[in-house]
């Protein structure tokens, strides 16, 4: 996690556990004691951005599926924590939030268009056109990590095989 300022500065930069494995509430309370620790002698956040691995229902403001953490799936995680730290929550797919990090404020800075991979413990991508984040209508354009590069291949956390996840990300590897 970390605090930016209005303009974008790294005011603070922090790293911890998410502990799923204790549940819902543990996980939310976690995150929100988190968010607490970073504004440490700083002013209250006005805002939260989460960026997360997985499929984000835009209408439903949900994190709808997300194969690094199975058990949230269907989740409301934007709600849960709007409520418990009162302040407006922004939930979006990880690699989509380093696209627009990069376009804000990175290597992406003046470009129109760009494609933008991240790799760890899966491969994700965020599709950048005309200057706008580009997600399609379900949130999985632009999604490389998922595309299958080889027939009946390992077992992928999507639930699919032979994506070229489950072949070069850093946990495939």
């Amino acid at each position: 996690g970390a605090l930016f300022d209005s303009q974008g500065n790294l005011l603070i930069k922090e790293e911890i556990p998410t502990h799923a494995e204790h549940g819902e509430e543990a996980f939310i309370d976690n995150i929100a004691s988190f968010v607490k620790t970073l504004q440490g002698g700083q002013s209250a956040p006005t805002s939260l951005g989460i960026g997360i691995a997985g499929v984000i229902d835009k209408q439903r403001e949900t994190l709808l599926e997300s194969p690094n953490l199975p058990r949230f799936n269907d989740f409301s995680l934007k709600k849960l924590l709007e409520t418990k730290l009162q302040i407006p929550v922004f939930i979006e797919n990880d690699a989509n939030c380093a696209a627009l990090g990069e376009l804000w404020a990175g290597e992406g800075k003046g470009l129109d268009s760009f494609l933008l991979l991240t790799l760890g413990t899966g491969i994700g991508s965020g599709l950048i056109l005309n200057g706008k984040l580009w997600t399609g209508e379900v949130g999985k354009a632009g999604e490389c990590g998922h595309i299958v590069v080889t027939p009946n291949g390992a077992a992928c956390a999507c639930g699919k095989q032979g994506c070229l996840e489950a072949h070069s990300s850093g946990t495939a590897i």
